[in-house]
């Protein structure tokens, strides 16, 4: 893809659908496995894991792996190539299933026990430890490690602070330390972040407030090595940026209406860039996703959020009306990106691909 808005726009207009046979009703998730193909994990209408891997030629593969599910799930691949995805499972405790060393199939699942509200989220340290967050049946933040290369090894969730909080989230910053933000009631954003490579957290800080309530958010580490968090605001997509004085400036995006109802999701361009996918409203049409790229119109060759940035509408006339559903984007070596959501029409796993295969 090339630098300039023309080149975006062109390389979105060239997004492909690729229908797959794998039934998933709902909660989309995805990561890259060991040999750089997407990999998307969803519920079946029966409540059961599958997986559903891509080769990078247009054909995709389901596995059900017979796991009942009641989250989104949360996929990373590890230090060792392997992959392995969190969930919550109907009894609200937190699962795990690891790949297989050889890449062959997967593990039995696992509990990491808990008692949770909402979806886990993973976050694999600069270390290969492999921490699990959760927000706990009392709306505070609670914790569970695993030591590099023993994805298995879960400790006891330890209570990591907090209160009242509807969403959280959390990243690996350029350091390799662990930055976890939460949404409290109130619309305020909060933040923790490690200190040290022993583990050390810091304390608490009030990031920025004024976000919508009701809406999940996304995390994602930018080319300078600072968070950019994006939030709802007064119904409008919001990108909330740090800078290195510890300064965030918020931008709205004004190519979005802001009418999201899935999680929103950040992924990066092979420039480093980072590029946001959203769900947007077409008034008479619909719901779909879109995405806009960092520092376009007109390109900067930064970090910067432009508020006039070109959102490019993916997969227009297939409407995304799964309440449970997420779409995730994932780019593969081919600088290519893709985008899944349940296709209500077909009840199968529809994928988006730019540029197509």
């Amino acid at each position: 893809m090339g630098d300039d808005d023309a080149s975006w726009a062109a390389w979105g207009a060239g997004a492909q659908d690729e229908e797959t046979s794998a039934p998933i009703a709902g909660l989309a998730g995805g990561t890259v496995d060991r040999n750089g193909q997407v990999v998307f994990f969803g519920q079946d209408t029966a409540g059961s894991l599958h997986v559903v891997a891509g080769d990078g030629q247009g054909g995709w593969t389901d596995t059900d792996l017979a796991e009942a599910i009641h989250s989104v799930p949360e996929a990373t691949r590890l230090v060792d190539g392997r992959m392995m995805v969190a969930y919550t499972s109907p009894a609200l405790d937190v699962r795990c299933v690891v790949e297989l060393e050889d890449g062959t199939g997967w593990q039995p699942a696992f509990s990491l026990g808990g008692s949770v509200l909402g979806s886990p989220h993973v976050v694999q340290a600069g270390d290969g430890s492999v921490n699990v967050h959760v927000i706990g049946s009392d709306h505070s933040w609670w914790s569970s490690s695993a030591p590099a290369g023993d994805p298995t090894s879960f400790g006891d969730f330890q209570p990591m602070g907090g209160g009242n909080i509807t969403y959280l989230a959390g990243a690996r910053g350029g350091d390799g330390l662990q930055m976890v933000f939460h949404m409290n009631t109130s619309g305020q954003i909060w933040g923790r972040e490690q200190i040290d490579d022993q583990g050390t957290w810091g304390d608490f800080y009030l990031a920025f407030e004024g976000a919508d309530t009701n809406c999940a958010f996304a995390v994602a580490i930018d080319s300078q090595a600072q968070p950019n968090i994006a939030t709802r605001t007064n119904r409008q997509a919001t990108i909330n940026q740090r800078d290195a004085s510890g300064a965030w400036t918020p931008t709205i995006l004004n190519a979005s209406t802001g009418e999201w109802t899935y999680p929103p999701q950040f992924t990066r361009h092979l420039s480093g860039r980072l590029i946001l996918t959203f769900t947007d409203f077409i008034p008479d049409q619909g719901t779909f996703p879109a995405a806009v790229l960092q520092g376009s119109n007109p390109y900067q060759g930064d970090n910067t959020w432009h508020p006039d940035a070109p959102a490019i509408v993916l997969g227009l006339g297939a409407g995304i009306t799964q309440p449970w559903s997420a779409h995730i984007a994932l780019p593969d070596g081919q600088d290519r990106l893709y985008l899944a959501y349940p296709n209500t029409s077909t009840g199968y796993l529809a994928i988006i691909a730019m540029p197509p295969a």
